[in-house]
């Protein structure tokens, strides 16, 4: 039986991982599309990541900003216009590689919840605390899947799988 510790230590671990893989993929594609200062915006964005929805934000606009300088300096308007299309390319590529194929096997596998229950879980966090029901949705969710467990364990099992002990009857 996984404790609420240990679901909420792997909930943190996940997401540095999380937040590791998203900076490096973005660092490397600011670097490949030659953007300067990947090497800070790829960390920082990914240090944001941690934040649903925050590493994008902290991310696209510094290398969309450099984008259209670098881009109006080597090529006028067109120039620009290009720098700025390949950006939001790989910004795209990079969310939708972090959203549908990174996010859900290390968080949702760490935590033990399916990627269905940790959309549901963000969209209901955001619906009734905005911002920091998107920041605790999941570890919540988490929480409420190991009580829940433990209760049915307790109830129908008549034993406790967090004091590993059957529960007596008169104690």
């Amino acid at each position: 039986m996984v404790s609420t510790d240990e679901t909420l230590w792997s909930f943190i671990r996940g997401q540095g991982i999380v937040a590791l893989i998203f900076g490096t993929l973005m660092s490397l594609g600011l670097w490949a599309l030659g953007v300067k200062f990947w090497f800070v915006i790829g960390p920082l964005s990914g240090i944001a990541n941690l934040v649903p929805f925050l590493g994008l934000i902290f991310g696209l606009g510094p290398a969309l900003v450099l984008g259209i300088y670098q881009g109006a300096i080597l090529g006028g308007v067109t120039g620009s216009l290009f720098m700025v299309m390949k950006v939001v390319i790989l910004f795209v590529v990079v969310q939708f590689i972090d959203g549908n194929i990174v996010q859900p096997r290390i968080v949702g596998e760490s935590v033990g919840l399916h990627p269905v229950i940790i959309l549901l879980a963000l969209f209901l966090g955001a619906a009734l605390m905005g911002f920091y029901g998107l920041v605790f949705a999941v570890p919540v969710a988490a929480v409420l899947k190991v009580l829940v467990i433990e209760i049915y364990h307790g109830l129908y099992e008549d034993r406790s799988l967090l004091l590993e002990e059957g529960i007596r009857e008169g104690e």
